[in-house]
Protein backbone atom coordinates (compact mmCIF):
# COMPACT_ATOMS: atom_id res chain seq x y z
CA UNK A 1 0.00 0.00 0.00
CA UNK A 2 1.25 3.20 -0.96
CA UNK A 3 1.90 6.01 2.23
CA UNK A 4 0.97 9.05 0.17
CA UNK A 5 -1.34 8.85 -2.24
CA UNK A 6 -3.16 11.82 -4.61
CA UNK A 7 -6.29 11.40 -5.79
CA UNK A 8 -7.14 12.60 -9.13
CA UNK A 9 -10.34 14.44 -8.92
CA UNK A 10 -8.04 17.23 -7.32
CA UNK A 11 -6.39 17.33 -10.97
CA UNK A 12 -9.19 16.73 -12.91
CA UNK A 13 -8.77 19.32 -15.78
CA UNK A 14 -4.92 18.94 -16.33
CA UNK A 15 -5.62 14.67 -16.52
CA UNK A 16 -8.77 15.41 -19.00
CA UNK A 17 -5.92 17.49 -21.01
CA UNK A 18 -2.56 15.50 -20.78
CA UNK A 19 -3.64 12.49 -18.37
CA UNK A 20 0.04 10.70 -19.09
CA UNK A 21 1.78 13.79 -18.13
CA UNK A 22 -0.55 14.87 -15.17
CA UNK A 23 0.27 11.13 -14.01
CA UNK A 24 4.50 11.87 -14.49
CA UNK A 25 4.17 15.16 -12.72
CA UNK A 26 2.56 13.33 -9.75
CA UNK A 27 5.11 11.12 -9.60
CA UNK A 28 7.81 13.86 -9.77
CA UNK A 29 5.87 15.26 -6.85
CA UNK A 30 6.72 11.96 -4.78
CA UNK A 31 3.38 10.37 -4.62
CA UNK A 32 3.23 6.74 -4.28
CA UNK A 33 -0.04 6.28 -5.52
CA UNK A 34 -3.31 7.34 -7.10
CA UNK A 35 -7.09 6.61 -6.53
CA UNK A 36 -8.86 7.05 -9.96
CA UNK A 37 -12.15 8.18 -10.89
CA UNK A 38 -11.84 8.18 -14.19
CA UNK A 39 -9.76 6.88 -17.69
CA UNK A 40 -10.14 10.07 -19.70
CA UNK A 41 -10.71 7.64 -23.18
CA UNK A 42 -7.59 5.54 -22.29
CA UNK A 43 -8.08 1.48 -22.23
CA UNK A 44 -6.73 0.13 -18.25
CA UNK A 45 -3.93 -1.49 -20.53
CA UNK A 46 -2.25 1.83 -21.12
CA UNK A 47 -3.56 3.30 -17.50
CA UNK A 48 -1.53 0.01 -16.12
CA UNK A 49 1.34 0.76 -18.47
CA UNK A 50 1.98 3.93 -16.73
CA UNK A 51 1.74 2.91 -13.65
CA UNK A 52 4.21 0.53 -13.90
CA UNK A 53 6.45 3.20 -15.88
CA UNK A 54 5.85 5.90 -12.58
CA UNK A 55 5.76 3.40 -9.85
CA UNK A 56 2.40 3.85 -8.57
CA UNK A 57 -0.11 1.62 -6.88
CA UNK A 58 -3.87 2.30 -7.25
CA UNK A 59 -5.33 3.13 -3.43
CA UNK A 60 -8.78 3.08 -4.85
CA UNK A 61 -11.31 3.81 -7.29
CA UNK A 62 -14.13 6.33 -7.37
CA UNK A 63 -17.20 5.22 -8.68
CA UNK A 64 -20.85 6.02 -9.60
CA UNK A 65 -23.45 3.38 -8.58
CA UNK A 66 -24.55 3.26 -12.42
CA UNK A 67 -21.04 1.83 -13.55
CA UNK A 68 -21.51 -1.03 -11.15
CA UNK A 69 -25.27 -1.26 -11.87
CA UNK A 70 -24.89 -1.54 -15.76
CA UNK A 71 -20.76 -2.39 -16.22
CA UNK A 72 -20.23 -4.46 -13.15
CA UNK A 73 -17.89 -7.17 -14.83
CA UNK A 74 -16.07 -4.83 -16.86
CA UNK A 75 -15.12 -2.46 -13.32
CA UNK A 76 -14.16 -5.79 -12.04
CA UNK A 77 -11.85 -6.80 -14.45
CA UNK A 78 -10.37 -2.71 -14.37
CA UNK A 79 -9.94 -2.89 -10.83
CA UNK A 80 -8.16 -6.42 -10.67
CA UNK A 81 -5.78 -5.30 -13.39
CA UNK A 82 -4.91 -1.99 -11.49
CA UNK A 83 -4.18 -4.37 -8.31
CA UNK A 84 -6.99 -2.63 -5.92
CA UNK A 85 -9.93 -3.86 -4.59
CA UNK A 86 -10.72 -0.81 -3.20
CA UNK A 87 -13.57 1.74 -4.31
CA UNK A 88 -15.30 4.90 -3.09
CA UNK A 89 -19.76 4.47 -4.52
CA UNK A 90 -21.09 7.43 -4.78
Amino acid sequence: MARVGLMLYTVREDCARDFEGTLRAVASLGYEGVEFFDLHGHDVVTVRGWLDEFCFVVCGRYVVFDVLEMRLPMFVVECAMFGSDRFVLN
